[in-house]
Formats: C-alpha cells, sequence, structure tokens
C-alpha cells in the first residue's frame, strides 16, 4: 500500500534527508523526532534501470524481452511527456523526465571486482535494480546475489524483487513452507541432507542411503504411493529431478547416491508424485499482489521418460526450460494454452505474497489438481518466462485480449515501483529546499496521493516536524 511505499522511501534515503521516518512512531502519534535537514546536500544524478544476471543468461529471452519492453515503454511516456501541456510539464520539473532513464544489464560476475562494485563504497550509482537472477542459480551464484540486493539497499536503490523473496525462490523446501504458511496444499515431501563428513559413513558423504530409504518410508507410512520424485533443493527448469517406480528402483539408486551429487547445496526432497487428475499443470503469473496471466500445459505422458512432464517448457510454453536449451522441441511437445485462473487460484496466490513480504513483486506459481480435486500448488519462481508471441501458447477461448503483452504489463509494473520511488524522492527534496525556509506545511505527491509535511525551523535550520496528513 501506499503507506508501505512512502516509508521505503523515506527508510531508504536517511542518507539525504537526516531526518526520522515518522512511520516508525506508528501507531500513535505522527510527531517525529526533529532532525537537521542536510539543504546543502544536492540529489544524486542517478538515471540507469539496472536488469541483474547472470553472465550466461544476459541473452536469454527473460532478459532481451523484457528490456524491451522497458525501453519502450520509457520512449512511450517521454513522448507524452513532450507532448503534455506546458502547465503539466512545468509541475513536474522537480521530477526526472522519463528520457532521463536509460536501461542496462548488468551481470552478477561483474559486480565481484573492487573496482565495479567497491567495499565500504556506495555501489554504481543505480536510480533502481531489477533482479533477474535465476531461481535456479548455484547456492555461490545464489548467494553472491543475495549480497548484490542487500547491498543495494541498504545505499537507498529500489529493487524490484529483493533478496528476502529471492532467499526463499532459490530454496524448495522454503517453497513448501510459504505454502503451507498460506494455508495451501502441496505434495507431501520428506527433506534428505547430505551429512558433514565425519558423521556416516566411510565415503565422508553421510548417509545418503539410509536417510533416503528412510524418507521412502515416512512417506508410505503417510499414505503416499509410488512412484516417488526426488527433487534437488537449489536446481530449477525441471533438472536433476528423477522419477522411482518402486521401492527396488529407489535401492538401486540410493546403492551409489550422495545427496551432494544430486543437488549442489546437498539438499534434496523426496516427494510423492502427484497424478493431475485433468492431466494438466498449471501456472499463474503474479505482479504486485495479484494474479497477472496464467497458462495450463498437458502432460507429455511419455512412459519411457517420466521426469519430461517436469522439464517440458516449466508450463510456460516454448521458450521457458533453459533444460531443454539445444535439444530443439520435442515431437508432440507440450499443448499450452491461456487460461483463466479462478477466484480461488487468485485467493491462493495473494495469500502466499502475503507471506513472501512486500519485496516479492513479480514471479509465478505452479499447480495441479489432484485425484480429489484439490489444488496443490509445488513451485514458487521469482525468475519465470512470461507467454511469448511465438506460437507456443494458444488462445481459442480467447482469455486474452487482441495483442496482450505480458511483458509490457511487467515493464509498467517495474517502471511504476522504481520511478514512483525515485520521482517522489526528487519532488520532496525539491519541495524542502524551496519552500521549507518560508512556508509550515509543503503538499506534495507520492505517486497519486497527496501528502502533507509540516515544517519547523529550529535555530535558522528547516526541520522536519510531522507528518500532518494525506494518507487514507
Amino acid at each position: 500500500g501506499i503507506w508501505t511505499r512512502f516509508d521505503r522511501i523515506w527508510s531508504r534515503h536517511a542518507t539525504y534527508f537526516r531526518f526520522r521516518s515518522p512511520f516508525s512512531l506508528l501507531p500513535g502519534s505522527l510527531a517525529c523526532w526533529p532532525h537537521r535537514f542536510a539543504n546543502d546536500q544536492q540529489m544524486p544524478g542517478r538515471a540507469t534501470i539496472a536488469v541483474l544476471t547472470l553472465a550466461r543468461h544476459r541473452d536469454g529471452i527473460w532478459i532481451s524481452r523484457l528490456v524491451e519492453r522497458l525501453r519502450q515503454r520509457l520512449l512511450d511516456a517521454a513522448a507524452a511527456e513532450r507532448g503534455g501541456s506546458a502547465e503539466r510539464r512545468n509541475g513536474r520539473s522537480a521530477e526526472r523526465r522519463h528520457d532521463e532513464y536509460e536501461v542496462e544489464v548488468v551481470c552478477l560476475e561483474d559486480l565481484h571486482g573492487d573496482d565495479a562494485f567497491p567495499l565500504s563504497s556506495p555501489p554504481p550509482s543505480w536510480a533502481g535494480l531489477v533482479n533477474r537472477v535465476s531461481d535456479a542459480a548455484s547456492p555461490s551464484e545464489a548467494k553472491a546475489a543475495l549480497a548484490a540486493l542487500r547491498v543495494a539497499e541498504m545505499w537507498g536503490v529500489p529493487v524490484f524483487n529483493g533478496p528476502r523473496a529471492y532467499s526463499i525462490c532459490v530454496n524448495k523446501v522454503l517453497h513448501h513452507h510459504a505454502f503451507a504458511r498460506a494455508g495451501l496444499r502441496t505434495p507431501r515431501s520428506v527433506k534428505v541432507q547430505r551429512r558433514s563428513a565425519g558423521r556416516g559413513d566411510e565415503r565422508g558423504g553421510g548417509g545418503s542411503r539410509d536417510d533416503l530409504l528412510r524418507a521412502a518410508e515416512a512417506l508410505e507410512g503417510a499414505g503416499c504411493r509410488w512412484p516417488f520424485l526426488i527433487k534437488p533443493n537449489s536446481a530449477g527448469f525441471g533438472a536433476g529431478i528423477k522419477s522411482f517406480a518402486d521401492k527396488s528402483e529407489l535401492e538401486e539408486f540410493a546403492e551409489g547416491a550422495d545427496i551432494g551429487d544430486v543437488s549442489e547445496d546437498g539438499v534434496a526432497l523426496l516427494q510423492e508424485y502427484v497424478r493431475p487428475v485433468d492431466g494438466c499443470i498449471c501456472r499463474a503469473w503474479f505482479l504486485h499482489g495479484r494474479v497477472q496471466c496464467a497458462v495450463r500445459r498437458a502432460l507429455l505422458d511419455d512412459p519411457a521418460d517420466p521426469e519430461s512432464d517436469f522439464a517440458a517448457g516449466c508450463a510456460a510454453g516454448g521458450g521457458c526450460s533453459l533444460a531443454r536449451a539445444g535439444k530443439g522441441r520435442r515431437t508432440g511437445g507440450p499443448t499450452t494454452s491461456a487460461w483463466k485462473a479462478s477466484d480461488e487460484v487468485a485467493e491462493d496466490v495473494e495469500a502466499v505474497l502475503r507471506v513472501m513480504g512486500k519485496d516479492c513483486h513479480a514471479g509465478s506459481v505452479e499447480l495441479l489438481r489432484g485425484e480429489d480435486g484439490a489444488r496443490i500448488y509445488f513451485d514458487l519462481n521469482l525468475l519465470s518466462t512470461l507467454p511469448l508471441d511465438d506460437g507456443s501458447v494458444g488462445d481459442g477461448d480467447g482469455v486474452w485480449s487482441p495483442g496482450y503483452d505480458p511483458w509490457l504489463e511487467l515493464a509498467d509494473g517495474i517502471i511504476a515501483e522504481i520511478l514512483v520511488v525515485e520521482n517522489s524522492l526528487s519532488v520532496l527534496y525539491f519541495h524542502f529546499q524551496m519552500k521549507c525556509r518560508c512556508e509550515p506545511t509543503i503538499t506534495t505527491m507520492v505517486g497519486n496521493h497527496q501528502i502533507q509535511v509540516e515544517v519547523l525551523i529550529i535555530n535558522g535550520v528547516s526541520c522536519l516536524s510531522k507528518l500532518v496528513g494525506g494518507f487514507a
């Protein structure tokens, strides 16, 4: 909501404002501790919207298509500004114009050197940072990404899809906890973890065989039926998933198994296989707390390759899965079509997003319907390739309006999140600089909301006194 957004502006830019957020005192009085305002401080010149990704994904469609749409939207907005009335242009004089922004792809690996991302110094002067680092990044890459996102936040850079949400989405164990906390059903699963050397068998790998067999017994005891699946905790795109038709297959696998070989972080999930009652897997994308669009994909039903149902397009059409890169499209591959998510699914998505937190701005969930018709959720991602206009997603039922482009919606959501923060900060700073010496109350805008701030003069220095009003 707007309260959260304004608090985000305030807290991130304390370096420039030198006063305390009135929201730190809520509930209760809105009065603030008067702090000196740095009148001589100039707003930093930040005009680059950075799109963060891994070097090997720099040319991926989920990066290039988004960059295209961001640039398109900025150009459209700049043209509209140039064509606006003089009165409207004057009213925006304190804000950065849309044509003063540029979009740049930044690779995580390039931030490692001291020259690029020096310690104890501010990061690059970005207007905002868009996190497009894969949820399937290796543990070391995920750790580096979390550090970069957190550093950006510390220095007041608006982050789209922040570190809290990312830390959940790179960990399948946390997927299950997030769904469970939201009251949603997931496939029954048991975590299997590689033990430290010295606590297990002579290989130092640590009891992988016995732990797998105990996990299978636990699933059987809970009433689960074979086949079972093993999934790596830190992978994605369906990579590393194996299916076991019965206990003998699992025992054969377990004889030479080390969980470290299954998942890079040494954690895996042994999980019941839930066959969708309608033969389809669905994916619903979300944007700013609401379902954006959704698709459904028919399973491949390949008896010789049961894992194919989990690595064939990730329920997003033809362009999603890195697991299929270079392999070509399967003959008789998945049929993906536009799908209108039900009100119940929309409510489920909103529930899990409340668990995820305020820095979870865009992503997707995957779900299916079990034998009893119940909705079962099994995947949660920040980086999911939206439907493409390459013919891989059909819309014979007219679910989407003609020309619908979810990528433009995503670009709009990013620009709204980053530019509202940036421009609201600029407007507030401008009003303090220009008006606080002579006006006891300053009125300005945060997004589409008008706010009023009361000013005190203490020893000739302008100070924030309290937030007067303007919020519902």
